[in-house]
């Protein structure tokens, strides 16, 4: 599957991952409710769907997985969209560092700033655009109300906490709390303190969650840079979950993990400080004294709302459900990060400035590589959603010594050589 072909398979999945997560969800009314509407960020030739065509997506989902969702077609390249994505997360960061309140305000400093002009990116688009992403501030107090799912693994929610300062050699370095929450049982799935708040480290939070627990039916995250990145709604895709989004600036639409930090604010900040007694305490000394004190102070406490302990709440919550278990190979297979690259002429692809060596026969034409953030630096060569080989770098002294192949490396037949 290459780029925009992916890229089409994520928005078909987007679009039927509510039927396929909420067992009570009335799917005719749900595929009725496609008549009319418009979907100005389809990557597709179509931007309004129809019922049956909505319906035959989730017939080739189920059959197939994400596989059957990719084009039965290719598409001309070349064809270059209005807003592309790097345009909308210029304006998405614009929008949320001077919250602006109209969207007037908003379109005079994009055009001020040089990043649009009338004649390309009229008001009307950002408006759109506006009221989709919800770019805007508001002004107003939200109405909520208190809510709870249903079943454990229904909804979990995360997010990143500022941490304390930590000694790393002979300097402070700030840290960073992930934590994934239950929300029915209030269960902290996965948790640690960490030295940035990047992609990778929330996804080796999210693979322990789903190793211990499960696969979610959805995931509830915010808006930033961490949890919006293309690669987790490529993961959400490969392990059939929801991943859900909440507006810019709206912590309390995050209500319970939210809750869980000012605890851990509240009564576990001060109490690493009173065992150190205020002297500093490296990542690994702040990790050890959190994992005892959410095992012994919080998974194991009765909690105020629901008089239970989270961990006896989600263990009987299991009676009423079918965890979602997936194998280690699948699993580690769905959190590989994809990328990419046309092959020069010279059988070489270039990664993060480092050349690596690829097969002849795949000169001039634009490959899938794939590598897991736990070791960036080992790419795997992938054709129809299989893996063919580890690429190696490029040992020019080796290519001296053996003459390349252009056809199938694997076939010792061949004597076509260049």
């Amino acid at each position: 599957m290459n780029e925009e072909d992916q890229k089409k398979a994520l928005f078909k999945y987007k679009l039927i991952a509510p039927v396929l997560a909420e067992s009570g969800l009335r799917q005719k009314d749900y595929l009725e409710s496609f008549r009319g509407r418009i979907f100005d960020d389809s990557p597709l030739d179509k931007k309004s769907f129809v019922p049956k065509t909505i319906k035959k997506w989730i017939y080739k989902y189920r059959k197939y997985g994400l596989d059957g969702l990719k084009p039965s077609h290719r598409k001309d390249k070349g064809i270059s969209r209005k807003i592309t994505p790097d345009l909308i997360q210029i304006i998405q960061d614009i929008a949320s560092e001077f919250q602006f309140r109209t969207v007037k305000n908003l379109y005079d400093h994009l055009i001020h700033l040089g990043h649009i002009t009338p004649d390309s990116f009229t008001y009307a688009t950002l408006a759109n655009m506006s009221r989709r992403l919800g770019l805007l501030t508001e002004t107003q107090t939200k109405a909520r109300k208190a809510f709870e799912t249903e079943h454990v693994n229904d909804l979990w929610i995360t997010d990143f906490m500022y941490g304390p300062y930590v000694l790393e050699g002979k300097k402070k370095i700030p840290s960073y709390l992930c934590a994934i929450i239950d929300d029915h049982s209030r269960l902290i799935l996965a948790s640690r303190f960490l030295p940035d708040m990047r992609t990778g480290s929330f996804e080796a939070a999210l693979k322990t969650g789903i190793t211990l627990f499960g696969v979610p039916y959805r995931l509830y995250a915010d808006n930033g840079k961490v949890f919006s990145q293309s690669h987790l709604s490529l993961l959400s895709a490969r392990l059939g979950f929801i991943l859900i989004h909440s507006k810019p600036h709206d912590a309390p639409s995050r209500g319970k993990i939210e809750r869980y930090f000012r605890t851990v604010r509240d009564c576990f900040i001060p109490q690493i400080y009173l065992q150190t007694k205020n002297q500093p305490f490296t990542m690994d000394e702040l990790n050890t004294a959190y994992a005892g004190w959410l095992h012994d102070n919080y998974n194991h406490k009765i909690h105020s709302t629901t008089r239970q302990t989270p961990y006896d709440r989600y263990m009987a919550g299991l009676a009423h459900i079918r965890p979602r278990k997936v194998t280690e190979q699948r699993l580690r297979d769905a959190f590989l990060h994809v990328i990419f690259r046309r092959v020069n002429n010279d059988a070489t692809v270039r990664i993060n400035n480092v050349l690596f060596q690829v097969p002849a026969r795949h000169i001039a034409k634009t490959i899938e590589l794939r590598f897991s953030v736990d070791d960036p630096s080992r790419f795997t060569l992938y054709e129809n959603e299989k893996a063919v080989l580890d690429i190696d770098r490029l040992d020019k002294h080796l290519n001296a010594k053996f003459p390349i192949k252009f056809n199938d490396p694997f076939d010792s037949d061949s004597d076509l050589f260049l």
